[in-house]
């Protein structure tokens, strides 16, 4: 099982930690390029007089004034000029980690360059001493210069800080050998035998090529990582401080082949950085060392770049972020936040510029682990606070904390050692802890991300549509999903009513929303019969429905509709997003009223002018007529368009002679009329 030491207890969150290390201050690499880390944010420095294609390293002192600095070659004073025994080291500026530079335990003054060479070649792994009492306090290189420890090496060199918390191991890779070799340094000096792990992939002999590639470890000395590029792939490995024994190997891969190249770890650890150097397109992946096994590791892979250039280095900075250089930069990307997952990193392109010179494909080799002092925050979740304490435990005097939180008032600060601190707004907070020690006071930084409830991530209840859908969107970014039914994508398609729910998982934080559907009945309009209307009149449609969304057959949006012609009308109404519709005619006809009666029937059954009914009719609504005798009486009477047949109403037909009439009607618009004349029957 691959696991980090000190981790597994978190199980409210994460861990965040920050190491006081002003010895890291000051770099010099690339082209004449540098930065200067003592004031927080870098700032370029122009004064360098190192060039390297890639291997470098630089050094300061407790109070972040530089000392000196070499490519593996040359050792540079502090004013920039070559140390007069500092010249001709068996380091090479081509090598992946040229040098790297390591007080000796216990002498303020003396400070160990241990070298290694270009593709394997036989200078190997070496260390000269420097004596910054010499030359008049600028320094010099003694007599012990080239000491060989090792031979073949690959490019590859790291650092650990022993567990006592003095000494040192130096760590490198033989050559066409699986075996990472461990050397003990302590006030004593170097001790010649390495410690020999015999774990994880041969790198074996194909012309120093396969030996290309940083060995990195991470900031509390647990772990350590190769990068091998022409083998295209990388290797995470368990490092003992007490023993320097490399243990528990698993392997990346899936890079661009020639790949894998820089490599660095979040201040945590939890995340691991994996650069590649390819002529095409380089890249630059996230892994979560936390995500479980092998096959686990390997799958939380994130793209955070993709370059059209070589890419180089990885280097955690003294401000806890990750500086990325590539061939030719004018300016080092920037990884803000490394130790959030996925693309919250932040990965930011040609963030930090250089001023005028230009990055390689190095950056300077530190001392990576420092269990000295460091800042250790759990990032819990809502409604708990943020633990804080400095490690190792026990080995402060005093502490004095500043939690970055001022809106907390007198809160924002405690001596207590072990402090607990409630954030109530999500975000970063720069903390700082001045640590005191026996007189002597270290102030350490972190950059902690509280993260809180992302709020009413589905929004309000919903509605739907009688067969119809809606899409729930729970997207955050950088969390994982899991709904009511197991899915675990950012969104949810609903096509039924009911109550819905969705778990997110955010930077090691749970969170839940709900909410519920309903199916909306669907509106329906009601345009009334078809509509016959007279020439000249015009009618207002109305659909009986107000609040809503409406769009007629014209393309108009009004709630009603004026119509002054003939066709067929449509409306649809769109209530919370459901619609109906429905249709009418509208047709036209003339409405003057025009009454044409005959003045002379002959009802004899002939088929001729059997009948007094109207010669013409028009405009007319309801009507009702009447016939009389000389006599007025009334002989017949009906109910609509008039049609006599010359017979009494009791069916006896009547007499030849004059009769008269009488019409009362109304025409299509309700007016009412009489009209009166005389018919005269013949047999």
């Amino acid at each position: 099982m691959f696991l980090r030491n000190g981790l597994l207890c978190l199980a409210l969150g994460s861990l965040s930690l920050s190491w006081g290390q002003a010895e890291r201050n000051i770099w010099y690499f690339g082209n004449f390029a540098g930065l200067d880390f003592n004031a927080g944010a870098p700032t370029p420095l122009l004064d360098g007089a190192l060039s390297t294609n890639e291997g470098c390293a630089s050094i300061a002192d407790e109070n972040g004034a530089l000392l000196f600095y070499t490519d593996g070659i040359t050792i540079w004073n502090r004013n920039h000029n070559p140390m007069p025994n500092g010249t001709g080291l068996f380091g090479d500026p081509s090598s992946t980690q040229s040098g790297v530079i390591v007080p000796k335990p216990g002498a303020p003054n003396i400070y160990y360059v241990f070298t290694v060479p270009a593709q394997a070649n036989v200078a190997g792994l070496r260390y000269s001493e420097v004596d910054m009492t010499l030359s008049g306090g600028l320094g010099d290189v003694t007599l012990v210069k080239n000491i060989l420890l090792a031979t073949p090496v690959c490019e590859k060199i790291t650092v650990v800080e022993h567990s006592n918390g003095t000494d040192y191991w130096v760590i490198s890779h033989r050559y066409d050998s699986g075996s990472f070799i461990s050397f003990h340094l302590s006030a004593s000096g170097i001790d010649l035998v390495p410690l020999e792990s015999n774990v994880g992939i041969v790198v074996f002999d194909d012309g120093g090529i396969n030996s290309i590639g940083h060995l990195k470890t991470s900031s509390d000395a647990t772990r350590i990582v190769a990068a091998h590029w022409t083998l295209n792939l990388v290797e995470v490995f368990d490092v003992d401080n007490s023993t320097g024994l490399v243990s528990n190997p698993i392997t990346l891969d899936g890079f661009i082949a020639p790949g894998a190249y820089g490599a660095e770890f979040s201040p945590s650890g939890q995340f691991l950085y994996i650069s590649e150097a390819n002529g095409s397109v380089s890249n630059v992946y996230q892994f979560d060392l936390l995500a479980g096994g092998e096959i686990e590791v390997n799958n939380s892979q994130v793209l955070l770049s993709s370059m059209p250039n070589v890419g180089g280095a990885l280097q955690l900075g003294p401000d806890n972020k990750i500086y990325c250089t590539y061939y030719g930069a004018t300016a080092l990307d920037v990884i803000q936040t490394p130790d959030l997952p996925g693309l919250a990193c932040n990965y930011v392109f040609m963030a930090q510029p250089l001023g005028g010179p230009t990055g390689t494909l190095g950056l300077p080799t530190f001392i990576d682990s420092r269990t000295s002092f460091g800042i250790v925050a759990t990032e819990v979740c809502p409604q708990d606070t943020t633990l804080f304490a400095v490690l190792p435990e026990g080995a402060a005097d005093s502490i004095f904390w500043n939690f970055g939180d001022p809106g907390s008032g007198l809160l924002n600060f405690s001596t207590d050692l072990q402090p607990a601190h409630f954030y109530s707004v999500g975000g970063s907070y720069q903390v700082q802890a001045i640590v005191f020690e026996e007189g002597l006071a270290d102030t350490l930084d972190l950059l902690v991300q509280i993260i809180l409830p992302p709020g009413d991530v589905l929004g309000p209840d919903g509605a739907i549509c009688p067969n119809g859908s809606l899409i729930l969107d729970a997207t955050i970014a950088n969390a994982t999903y899991s709904w009511q039914n197991n899915s675990t994508s950012a969104t949810f398609l609903v096509q039924t009513p009911g109550t819905y729910w969705v778990n997110l998982t955010l930077s090691g934080c749970s969170f839940s929303d709900t909410v519920n559907v309903v199916e909306i009945t669907p509106p329906a309009p009601m345009l009334g019969p078809d509509l016959s209307l007279c020439l000249g009149d015009n009618a207002t449609l109305l659909t009986g429905i107000s609040d809503a969304e409406y769009l007629w057959s014209d393309g108009t949006t009004n709630p009603a509709l004026e119509v002054d012609s003939a066709g067929v009308y449509w409306v649809t109404v769109v209530v919370s997003g459901c619609s109906g519709s429905d249709t009418t005619v509208v047709s036209f006809i003339p409405c003057d009223v025009v009454v044409e009666m005959p003045n002379v029937i002959s009802p004899n059954g002939s088929g001729l002018n059997d009948f007094w009914e109207p010669v013409f009719i028009q405009g007319v609504g309801d009507i009702e007529s009447s016939i009389y005798n000389r006599w007025g009486q009334l002989v017949h009477s009906s109910s609509g368009v008039p049609r006599w047949n010359g017979k009494r109403d009791n069916s006896d037909p009547v007499p030849e002679g004059t009769y008269f009439w009488l019409l009362r009607y109304t025409d299509l618009r309700d007016g009412e009329y009489e009209q009166r004349g005389t018919l005269t029957v013949l047999r």
